[in-house]
């Protein structure tokens, strides 16, 4: 009751569920000095919430990032701040919200899974190549190389990322 907002209660509660569901109780998740957060056996997860939808991501093998976006209008005047220009031959045409919103999601992800404060989403983490039907899309950092892919669910935009 110590969340002010009850979107936050919920996903917070739905997050509680969803590791349940997975096998986990509360204590077996706990957070790091920058927020990331870690399973007590060792298994890398990553989680996001937006709107009505929450979700984790867990693997044992790779280092994973999950983020959920809806597709929004005001992504169109944040673009500049984040889309690197060697990244626009993968959207549709300069108001594709959904391939900016698929380009944010995975730089977020990315930079849940590399914890680093004051990386450039626009310098240093870029895309390659957009998921296409039945394959992953690239992207990469100077630290390393990532794949990825997308889902879209009703109006929401879903990137499953891990680190190779």
């Amino acid at each position: 009751m110590k969340m002010k907002s009850e979107a936050h209660r919920k996903s917070f509660l739905g997050i509680r569920q969803l590791l349940k569901i997975s096998g986990y109780e509360d204590e077996s998740l706990y957070y790091d000095d920058q927020g990331k957060p870690f399973l007590s056996d060792g298994t890398h997860i990553s989680i996001s919430h937006s709107g009505q939808y929450c979700c984790i991501l867990s693997s044992s093998k790779f280092e994973v990032g999950v983020d959920i976006e809806r597709n929004q209008q005001k992504i169109l005047r944040i673009a500049s701040r984040f889309c690197h220009s060697a990244e626009a031959h993968h959207l549709k045409r300069n108001d594709d919200i959904e391939g900016l919103t698929l380009i944010w999601g995975f730089k977020e992800c990315v930079y849940k899974i590399l914890n680093q404060k004051g990386i450039s989403f626009k310098e240093e983490i870029r895309v390659l190549s957009f998921p296409e039907k039945g394959s992953l899309g690239a992207g990469k950092t100077l630290n390393g190389s990532f794949a990825f892919e997308h889902l879209l669910i009703d109006n929401y935009s879903l990137v499953l990322t891990h680190k190779f």
